[in-house]
């Protein structure tokens, strides 16, 4: 169990990650900072022109840990744009060279309508919409194109493991750095808050709201990647609880995880994890078929972790050193998150939901476009602050489901269930496989991305549609053959030794703005 997460790839990783949010810190909106992003992505360059799996190691750990990918920017150009635009061009220069990709595979059908949904609302959007807004609204969907240069590669079973410690380690870093943020901003004068608040704002990594007493609210649109995290420790738990070790791995884990994402108070992560973990019970009752006695065991475990969880975040409040702050709201906070449901959030996305629906009929099939504008009336202070009508315009939609309808009509829906099931499929071929733990984790994963986009938009961004293409290489192909076409140069998956060039073969080893 250890082996699986905790490699040499994870510190490397850690470390990586630690180093460039220090960088960021000293070099933010100076004229090193331009410096400092070329740096990263000759860095980039270098390893994808090494091997091409680096390069996609790279891109998926700054995915998971930094939200919306400013932690650097020189003008325009963001850091993950900067990495997208170094692993591209190194994946062409391999292509080049004579590594091949079989165009015609199945799996590529999906993406392929999702592409041509993305032009289509482009195209749309361009004649009908303000021109920056359409970019602005529309570029996430770039990340896509990372699906060539992972197919292109021959995931053997290192490589997938490897795969797997920089997802760990990432998401840990979240974990992490979430609980860091929240004790500083409890423990530190208003000053420092203020430097460290701009310092979060300008890199786009976190919003952070004062919410009771003293005790903000720390969330993170990477905070995603730790509910797949959570879920597939869960999975882990049936698999892997027969000793001590295995046990506090797991169990330490959970609670860290949990703890972030309590206090990131966010109803649609909380919803997310729901759907996962029924979809999570449904494979581990078919798959594992636990004992009565075993359920009850892991039931109880659960609720110990959790109530260990929000233990975590209370010492991290109520910590003495340095004095903190006011934290006796603390049980008030969480009670009313969970059971409120008329803070304005809930009530402004309910008002929002019949001018979405108007203006989807308006356009029902192809869509009206990327940066189409949608006015309905919000309770937002700040909204009421500048209009005192409430109205507010905007092109950025909680609704993901709708917004992706709104834009890019049915294609886009139809294009991105397809992928979801193809996605599904491809991992359920493996529940019975040796790693078979693993898989169902991914899958519950995948279950919590699509269930959190019904509120909370995130397959119209890098973070879900990054999730999806990092899943690719643990789907089990529907047949052992490889594809007519094999995805790489048969002399270097010779070279390689290599079982197959398969995406998925083999076991799984122990710029959206």
């Amino acid at each position: 169990m250890k082996e699986q997460f905790f490699g040499k790839t994870f510190w490397l990783t850690m470390g990586a990650l630690v180093a460039t949010y220090v960088l960021t810190y000293f070099v933010q909106h100076t004229g090193v900072e331009p410096v400092a992003l070329l740096v990263i992505a000759l860095i980039t360059l270098a390893a994808t022109l090494h091997k091409l799996e680096n390069g996609l190691f790279i891109a998926f750990a700054e995915l998971i840990a930094t939200s919306h990918g400013h932690l650097l920017n020189a003008g325009p150009i963001s850091i993950r744009m900067a990495i997208f635009g170094a692993v591209m061009l190194g994946w062409g220069v391999h292509i080049l060279r004579g590594r091949r990709l079989n165009l015609g595979q199945p799996l590529l059908r999906p993406y392929y309508l999702l592409l041509l949904a993305v032009v289509l609302g482009f195209l749309i959007g361009w004649q009908s919409n303000i021109h920056h807004d359409v970019i602005d609204d529309g570029n996430g969907y770039f990340y896509v194109l990372y699906i060539f240069p992972v197919l292109t590669v021959a995931w053997d079973a290192l490589k997938r493991r490897t795969l797997v410690q920089v997802f760990a380690s990432a998401s840990t870093f979240i974990s992490l750095l979430t609980l860091v943020i929240l004790y500083l901003f409890t423990h530190t004068s208003e000053p420092t808050q203020r430097i460290l608040y701009k310092f979060f704002r300008d890199a786009r990594v976190a919003e952070l709201t004062r919410v009771v007493d003293d005790i903000f609210r720390i969330f993170l649109q990477a905070q995603f990647f730790d509910v797949v995290f959570v879920l597939i420790l869960a999975s882990a738990a049936f698999w892997f609880w027969r000793n001590r070790r295995d046990q506090n791995i797991i169990a330490g884990g959970i609670i860290l995880t949990l703890s972030t994402l309590i206090i990131s108070l966010s109803r649609s992560f909380w919803i997310g994890i729901i759907a996962g973990g029924v979809a999570l019970a449904v494979c581990v009752m078919i798959i594992r078929r636990p004992s009565f006695k075993e359920i009850a065991v892991k039931k109880l475990a659960g609720v110990v972790m959790v109530a260990t969880s929000v233990a975590l975040l209370w010492i991290v409040l109520a910590f003495p050193f340095p004095a903190g702050g006011n934290v006796s709201g603390f049980g008030d906070l969480l009670s009313d998150r969970t059971l409120q449901g008329d803070d304005v959030a809930i009530t402004s996305r309910w008002k929002l939901l019949p001018a979405m629906t108007q203006s989807i009929s308006e356009s029902p099939i192809l869509g009206k476009g990327f940066g189409t504008v949608v006015a309905f009336e919000s309770d937002d202070p700040f909204v009421r602050e500048r209009f005192p009508d409430g109205m507010w315009r905007t092109y950025a939609f909680e609704w993901g489901w709708l917004d992706t309808w709104l834009k890019m009509g049915m294609l886009g829906l139809i294009a991105i269930l397809w992928l979801g099931i193809m996605t599904a499929k491809g991992l359920g071929r493996g529940f019975k496989g040796e790693h078979g733990w693993l898989t169902i984790g991914f899958f519950a994963g995948l279950v919590a991305l699509y269930a959190t986009h019904t509120f909370s938009p995130y397959l119209n961004h890098p973070i879900g549609l990054g999730y999806l293409i990092f899943l690719t290489p643990f789907l089990t192909p529907s047949s052992k053959k490889a594809p007519k076409g094999a995805m790489v140069h048969i002399k270097e998956v010779i070279a390689a030794k290599a079982p197959s060039a398969s995406v998925a073969s083999g076991s799984m080893v122990s710029f959206k703005e």
